[in-house]
C-alpha cells in the first residue's frame, strides 16, 4: 500500500512538472508536424496517396495548404519521411481530442498544447526512470542528485520545456537498459532508428560488450538484422528516391576543412562543445570507466560525432548538441560507478559538480541559442529572424566565451534581477525586455506583465486575473526545488 502511494505521488509530480516546464506552445519542427497531420486528416487521403500528393504540390520546397494552423512553419517534402514517428504520435493525440470531444471551441489550441506537452512528459519520465535505475546502486536521495546532475547540469535541461523529439530518444535509450526481454529491446532499437537512423552507430556498441573470438559471429548478427529491418521498413513505407528529398540536405558538405571545424566545435566550442557544456557527464565517465564496455561506447560516440561533423548546424540550437545529448545515456553504468568513486574519494570534485549544476539552472529559462530572437526583439515584434547557414561560417558565435550557455544565462538572470535596461554580448546589444523565458508559466507572466499586444490575446483571459497566483506557484516551485537540492547536499555531506 505504501509503495502504491509513493508511485501515485511520483506520477503526480511527473504530471505537475511536465506542465510547469512545458513552454506552452508549438514552435518550428513540432508545429511543422502538427500542420501536416491536420492536412492529412482534412484531406481524407490514404497514406500512400497523401505521400504522392505532397511530393507533387510544393512551392519553393514548402507545402502550402489552407488547412495549416500557422504558416510560419510549413511542412516540406521530407517531413513525412524524416519525422514519421513524430507524425504518428501527433495523429494519435489529435484523434483522441476529436474522439472524446475534449474541446469543441478550442480544438486547435488544446490539440497543439497536448502535442507539445507530450515531449515534456517524455523528458520528465526519463528523469524518473533514470532515478529508478540509479536506485539499484544508490539510495533515493543520491539517485535523485545524480539524475539532477545529468539532466539539470547539462544542455539536457532545455529538453524539459518541450519541442525536441530527441526527448523520446532519451526515454527509449534509458528504457532499453531497464528491460531484459530481448524482443522488447529489439522493438526499442527499431523505434529509435525509425526516428533517427544515425543512432545505429550507438546501438551497435551494446552488441560488442565483452567481445571475444568465440562470440564475435553471434554478436555481429543482431546489428545486421536490425539494420536490414530498418532499411526494408523505410523502403516499404517511404519513396525516398525522388530528387527533392535528397537535394534538401543543403547543410551537408564533404569537405575536410569544414568537417574538422565542426568536429572541433563539437568538442571545444564555448557554445555547445562537449568539454564546456557537458563537463559533469564527461568527468563521471572518466572516473566510472569500465573495462571491455566503455571503450566500445566511446568509439561509437566518436564515429557518430564524425558523422555529425559533415553537417552545418549539428548543434540543433542546444548547448551540448541536441542530436548528441541523447547519446550520453549509453553511459549510465559509468555514471553510477563514477559518482560513487567521486563521492567517496574526491570531495572537491563532488562539490565542483554541485556548483556546475547550480550555475546551469538559469539555462532552463534563458538560452544562448535564442540570441538572434532576443536581438531582433521577436517577442515584441512577432517576427523570427532568419538564421544564416554557410559552409565556412557559423550562424551563431559558438566560439565566443560570452555565448557559453552558463555565462549567457546567468548574465541575463542578473540583469533581470537588477532590472538593467540593456546588456551586451559581444557585438549584440540586447534590450532586457526582449529576453523572454522558456517555461510556459514564466512566459505567461512575462507576456501579461509586459502587456505584449501580439501574444496577450492568445492567452486565456482568466489567466490575467490570477497572475499573482501564477507568480506564487512559479516561485514556490523554484524555492521548493532549491530547498530539496540543499537538503540532499547537506545529507550527502554527512555521509562522506
Amino acid at each position: 500500500m505504501k509503495n502504491q502511494k509513493i508511485l501515485y505521488f511520483q506520477y503526480l509530480l511527473l504530471f505537475y512538472f511536465s506542465i510547469f516546464f512545458f513552454r506552452g506552445r508549438l514552435g518550428s519542427d513540432d508545429l511543422e508536424v502538427f500542420n501536416l497531420v491536420i492536412a492529412y486528416k482534412e484531406m481524407g487521403l490514404s497514406l500512400s496517396d497523401f505521400s504522392n500528393f505532397i511530393k507533387d504540390n510544393f512551392e519553393d520546397k514548402k507545402l502550402n495548404l489552407e488547412y495549416f494552423a500557422n504558416t510560419n512553419s510549413l511542412p516540406d517534402f521530407k517531413t513525412l519521411h524524416v519525422r514519421f514517428i513524430w507524425l504518428l504520435q501527433s495523429y494519435f493525440i489529435i484523434s483522441l481530442v476529436e474522439i472524446f470531444q475534449l474541446s469543441k471551441d478550442n480544438f486547435m489550441f488544446l490539440s497543439q498544447y497536448l502535442c507539445g506537452l507530450i515531449i515534456s512528459i517524455y523528458t520528465c519520465l526519463s528523469f524518473l526512470l533514470l532515478t529508478k535505475f540509479f536506485q539499484k546502486s544508490l539510495d533515493l536521495h543520491l539517485s535523485v542528485l545524480l539524475s539532477l546532475l545529468i539532466f539539470f547540469g547539462t544542455g539536457l535541461i532545455s529538453f524539459f520545456t518541450g519541442s525536441y523529439i530527441e526527448s523520446l530518444i532519451v526515454l527509449l535509450i534509458i528504457s532499453r537498459q531497464l528491460i531484459k526481454n530481448k524482443y522488447f529491446i529489439f522493438l526499442i532499437d527499431y523505434l529509435i532508428l525509425l526516428i533517427k537512423p544515425y543512432y545505429f552507430l550507438i546501438l551497435i556498441a551494446f552488441s560488442y560488450f565483452n567481445l571475444s573470438k568465440k562470440n564475435f559471429v553471434i554478436k555481429s548478427v543482431y546489428p545486421i538484422i536490425l539494420f536490414l529491418s530498418i532499411v526494408i521498413t523505410r523502403q516499404i513505407l517511404f519513396d525516398v528516391s525522388y530528387d527533392q528529398y535528397t537535394s534538401d540536405y543543403s547543410n551537408f558538405y564533404l569537405s575536410i576543412y569544414f568537417s574538422l571545424n565542426n568536429f572541433f566545435d563539437l568538442l571545444f566550442s564555448f557554445g555547445y562543445g562537449i568539454f564546456f557544456t557537458s563537463i559533469i557527464p564527461v568527468l563521471l565517465i572518466v572516473f566510472g570507466y569500465k573495462k571491455n564496455k566503455t571503450i566500445f561506447k566511446i568509439l561509437a560516440v566518436i564515429l557518430l560525432m564524425l558523422f555529425f561533423s559533415l553537417f552545418e548546424g549539428n548543434h540543433g540550437q542546444v548547448p551540448g548538441g541536441r542530436y548528441f545529448l541523447p547519446v550520453i545515456f549509453i553511459f549510465i553504468d559509468e555514471f553510477v560507478n563514477g559518482f560513487s568513486i567521486v563521492l567517496t574519494r574526491y570531495k572537491t570534485i563532488f562539490y565542483t559538480l554541485i556548483l556546475l549544476l547550480i550555475l546551469n539552472l538559469p539555462t532552463l529559462e534563458y538560452r544562448n541559442f535564442s540570441l538572434p530572437q532576443y536581438h531582433k526583439n521577436s517577442a515584441l515584434t512577432g517576427i523570427s529572424p532568419k538564421i544564416l547557414t554557410t559552409k565556412t561560417g557559423h550562424e551563431y558565435p559558438v566560439r565566443k566565451i560570452y555565448f557559453n550557455h552558463v555565462i549567457f544565462a546567468n548574465k541575463v538572470l542578473i540583469s533581470k534581477i537588477n532590472k538593467t535596461e540593456f546588456l551586451n554580448f559581444g557585438e549584440y546589444n540586447l534590450q532586457n525586455q526582449s529576453i523572454y523565458p522558456m517555461t510556459g508559466i514564466a512566459r505567461v507572466i512575462y507576456i501579461l506583465e509586459s502587456d505584449n499586444k501580439i501574444y496577450k490575446d492568445q492567452i486565456p483571459k482568466f489567466l490575467n486575473k490570477i497572475i499573482t497566483l501564477l507568480k506564487f506557484i512559479y516561485f514556490t516551485t523554484i524555492i521548493s526545488f532549491l530547498s530539496y537540492l540543499i537538503f540532499i547536499i547537506v545529507s550527502t555531506k554527512k555521509k562522506i
